[in-house]
């Protein structure tokens, strides 16, 4: 009588789980023994899906910031010497050649576009920026904040309910709130600016709305 479908993947997993180690030591070895095959098999694979690892990769990383972060964290703990002795390399094979005012210039006009042509990308790394430099960075704010706070809030100010102008901390920098995404809210420039630095229960406009969003690193 012949075996169901459900009967041969259990046979199989049972093997697989009996056979573990026997099982990688095939594959290491195959792998040893058929490497250009299997690099010009992979690099035809990536040429052929460029777009579909794109955007496997793409939702990896936005599905697993913390995880992306942390391991990278680890990494440089673990490798302080190796980085520091590939940057002291890569950096002696490379040095870096004086810019003339031309192409200082050039760069400068770059910069300028792109954030003339990206606001908003702009405006979340020069708050990045801010945050850095009090150490209240959280490392949880992507590009795109505004469109997430959009989702979250609908396109007005929370405070009271005009345009959506600025991104705004709900707790100011100045007062020790972080930047990351459960202390910012949507902001008309008239509330931004009124609110400036104050603590929120001492500012006259505040309705009393408080942030909905959690953001993953800390409490505000």
């Amino acid at each position: 009588m012949a075996k169901s479908k459900e009967e041969l993947a259990a046979q199989r997993k049972a093997y697989r789980e009996a056979n573990r180690e026997k099982i990688l030591k095939q594959r290491r070895e195959y792998r040893q023994a058929n490497k250009e095959k299997i690099h010009k098999a992979d690099k035809i694979y990536r040429e052929a899906n460029k777009e579909k690892i794109a955007e496997y990769n793409k939702a990896y990383r936005e599905n697993n910031r913390e995880k992306i972060a942390e391991n990278s964290k680890t990494y440089r703990e673990v490798n302080k010497e190796k980085i520091a002795e590939y940057i002291w390399q890569y950096r002696n094979a490379n040095p870096i050649p004086e810019k003339g005012e031309a192409a200082k210039e050039a760069s400068r006009k770059y910069a300028s576009d792109w954030r003339k042509n990206n606001r908003e990308k702009a405006r979340e790394n020069s708050r990045r920026g801010r945050a850095r430099k009090k150490r209240l960075e959280c490392g949880c704010v992507p590009l795109d904040i505004k469109q997430i706070l959009i989702v979250e809030y609908g396109d007005s100010c929370l405070y009271c309910g005009g345009s959506f102008e600025h991104v705004d901390h709900f707790i100011s920098l100045a007062r020790g709130g972080k930047h990351c995404i459960g202390n910012l809210v949507p902001s008309c420039a008239h509330c931004n600016s009124s609110k400036s630095g104050r603590l929120i229960k001492y500012w006259k406009n505040w309705n009393g709305a408080t942030p909905t969003l959690t953001c993953p690193n800390v409490t505000i």
